[in-house]
């Protein structure tokens, strides 16, 4: 007795239904898919965020040296309000000890 099914026999080259050019079909639709994806993804947010973050590491490097020689000119003014400062305190001892020193 043989059983009747609706199940066909499938060849050996029949994979899950699909015919090999058909796999080589998909698989191609698949890649270009992808690739324009890709392409896309790189070129709206990939090169337009590199171009940015290169102009602030531009920046930030400028700001650094710039940075080297304020730094530099603030302690050189610095030093002179320490001199200045020093001698103030000269000058006053001195008009102090000369008005009699503690006059309490």
């Amino acid at each position: 007795m043989m059983v009747a099914t609706a199940q066909a026999h499938i060849p050996p080259h029949y994979f899950f239904g699909y015919k090999l050019t058909e796999w080589a079909s998909i698989a191609t639709l698949v890649v270009a898919v992808a690739g324009a994806i890709v392409w896309l993804v790189n070129t709206a947010i990939v090169k337009p965020l590199k171009v940015s973050i290169d102009t602030l590491s531009q920046k930030v490097e400028g700001i650094g040296g710039n940075a080297d020689v304020v730094h530099k000119e603030h302690d050189r003014r610095l030093d002179e309000h320490e001199v200045h400062l020093a001698r103030h305190d000269e000058e006053i001892k001195t008009l102090f000890e000369r008005s009699g020193g503690n006059s309490k």
